[in-house]
């Protein structure tokens, strides 16, 4: 820690390394579409790419979020702006995400960091797995669910949750949000 040697004993270790863009073969330059100085398909609000006859969704354009459930999301947008015209944009709050480990990890909206420098306010609740009804049917009570709440409004702005089956609670939204 800060300089010092620390030894810690564990049985397993996580390595998350992250993703590297794989763009290097699509002949984006003859598609007049541009990459960013990560390789990263830019696109606009609209996942429309610098070619305005393609877009691009998912772990090839530089968008913030680079998971399964933002790339689906993503998807059902930019054909909708494709064929339709629709002009949708996405809300990055609105889309869940679930890291899966065990026990998984799952949430949606705002972190506390994020709502209190946003927000300047969070009233954050945490309620222990062992308290909700299918986990203990499960007999698997290990976790938690923690809530971020607008003190002001009382609108919960996020939900994050630790516990084997985080993914099946954390409800992605069928309505794709307007402009």
């Amino acid at each position: 820690m800060r300089g010092r040697e620390q030894e810690i004993l564990v049985d397993e270790i996580l390595l998350a390394a992250g993703k590297t863009l794989n763009t290097d073969d699509l002949d984006l330059e003859k598609a007049k579409v541009k990459v960013n100085e990560r390789k990263a398909i830019i696109t606009n609000e609209f996942l429309q790419t610098t070619n305005p006859n393609i877009y691009a969704v998912g772990d090839v354009n530089d968008k913030p979020l680079r998971l399964e459930t933002t790339a689906a999301r993503e998807g059902t947008i930019a054909v909708l702006n494709a064929f339709k015209n629709a002009n949708l944009k996405i809300d990055y709050n609105l889309v869940p995400y679930t890291i899966f480990t065990d026990p998984e990890l799952t949430g949606i909206g705002f972190t506390e960091e994020k709502q209190i420098k946003e927000l300047k306010v969070c009233a954050c609740r945490v309620l222990e797995l062992k308290f909700v009804p299918k986990a203990r049917i499960i007999e698997r009570t290990e976790g938690m669910v923690k809530m971020l709440i607008n003190p002001q409004t009382k609108e919960i702005t996020g939900v994050h949750i630790l516990t084997p089956f985080a993914s099946e609670i954390i409800n992605p939204s069928h309505l794709v949000n307007k402009k």
